[in-house]
């Protein structure tokens, strides 16, 4: 119940009490990797990065199987400025499901923040194939192709951004 009333608080935005009920439950079920990863979303969602890893690991120490929180370790990491432990656990979630357009975008986007743009390509064109409508991945491929001087492939991305989303 204390869990069920956690992510209750933690979806009304109330992490404090989200963290006391989920607290209370990791006391009744003290080898639950999912009320680790859970207490790890609330200091994600407080940007509390550096505990929110840490939490995160815990839960990976109980269920080292269990790609959502290499997912949002990974999240986590990248956040805190630690792209290539990102680059790592994105790559964990996306050799497990490779058709997982999410994973393959924010590997390029680890790729991206290195300046390395052949990479963030071949990865953003991974994502795209899943998901061809996803204006953020469409925008930061184009950006990333024109980094690495292919205009045309740039242009062309940029547009279809564009003609999907004209906001």
């Amino acid at each position: 119940a204390s869990m069920r009333m956690g992510d209750v608080y933690l979806a009304l935005n109330q992490y404090k009490t989200a963290e006391k009920q989920y607290r209370h439950a990791l006391k009744l079920k003290p080898n639950s990797a999912q009320l680790y990863d859970k207490i790890g979303d609330v200091y994600y969602y407080t940007l509390k990065l550096k505990k929110a890893i840490r939490y995160y690991s815990e839960a990976l120490k109980l269920d080292p199987v269990d790609i959502y929180y290499y997912r949002n370790r990974a999240n986590a990491y990248f956040y805190n400025g630690e792209i290539d432990k990102a680059l790592s656990d994105f790559k964990v979630v996306f050799d497990t499901f490779p058709n997982y357009a999410y994973a393959a975008k924010r590997i390029a986007e680890c790729y991206y923040e290195k300046e390395d743009y052949k990479n963030a390509v071949l990865y953003f064109d991974k994502s795209l194939q899943f998901d061809s409508t996803n204006v953020d991945a469409l925008t930061r491929a184009g950006l990333a192709y024109l980094n690495i001087d292919n205009n045309v492939q740039s242009i062309s991305l940029l547009n279809k951004a564009v003609f999907i989303d004209s906001t």
